[in-house]
């Protein structure tokens, strides 16, 4: 059984809860844990007070956690996001330990993604984003689906519910079907365009994305638990976002890695 988290200090997160609660029929199973069960998805909700990314020692049963959150940027773009959680270099400024990465939910992140552009909801962009920011060392697999970037978005129900609507049907998609098909993005920017076409127009389920601005850092041994933890088959990169040397790092881990490597382009539709 999956089960979404939020917390109470992330305003974001709040209302996304409350849309689920207001149009999902989810019934409070426990008062004082602040638990919720929708029976016909079999899904649970809980609530958490601390900051999401710092939510290492979560207490609950569950197939996958879905992390219900803001997402926020300097430029406040109107952004529905999903992305995995992980720490490429030396830092963990953002929660999590430094040189570690989740275990991501790649096929559910597929589904949520999936479901968010389904929506076609007005003025927002859609995208995966790299791996970044904590929980790392939590030993369920995860994922991060976001509404940003800033206090405008996070206060605007009926983006709340876009996210609250795409949560249950990756749930449901989840349950129904399941993506076998698991690639590591290697190189572009923070978020991920080309990546998220492949993601949404062909069968690959992408686990951890580590972005060009990290790769020079990024150990092969954070980059060996990205795949061994995600069970990825290829590594894809992104060509026009890496430099040469870049390019030749990757390449050189996804071959000791036994893993085939494609260009961005040789996946896209």
């Amino acid at each position: 059984m999956p089960a979404i988290v939020y917390s109470a200090k992330d305003m974001a997160g709040y209302l996304i809860a409350e849309q689920l609660r207001r149009h999902h029929e989810f019934k409070m199973t426990s008062a004082d844990e602040r638990r919720w069960l929708n029976e016909e998805y079999g899904v649970q909700m809980m609530e958490i007070r601390g900051p999401l990314l710092e939510a290492e020692d979560l207490r609950i049963e569950s197939d996958y956690l879905i992390f219900a959150s803001r997402h926020k940027s300097a430029a406040a773009k109107p952004s529905l996001t999903v992305h995995a959680t992980g720490n490429w270099g030396a830092k963990a400024e953002m929660g999590g330990r430094p040189g570690e990465v989740c275990y991501p939910q790649p096929s559910a992140m597929k589904h949520a993604l999936a479901a968010l552009a389904s929506q076609k909801f007005p003025d927002f962009e859609v995208s995966l984003e790299c791996t970044h920011h904590g929980p790392t060392t939590v030993l369920s697999p995860l994922y991060f689906i976001e509404l940003g970037s800033s206090e405008e978005q996070w206060r605007n129900a009926e983006a709340a519910k876009v996210v609250a609507d795409a949560i249950m049907l990756a749930v449901k998609g989840e349950r129904e079907k399941q993506y076998e098909q698991v690639a590591l993005g290697i190189g572009g920017g923070h978020y991920c365009p080309d990546f998220t076409k492949i993601e949404l127009e062909s069968e690959w389920a992408f686990g951890h994305i580590v972005p060009a601005y990290a790769i020079d850092e990024a150990s092969e041994e954070v980059l060996m638990q990205a795949v061994e933890k995600s069970d990825a088959e290829i590594a894809v990169l992104d060509w026009k976002g890496l430099k040469a040397p870049q390019r030749e790092k990757a390449i050189a881990f996804a071959e000791k890695a036994g893993l085939e490597w494609k260009k961005d382009d040789e996946l896209k539709i």
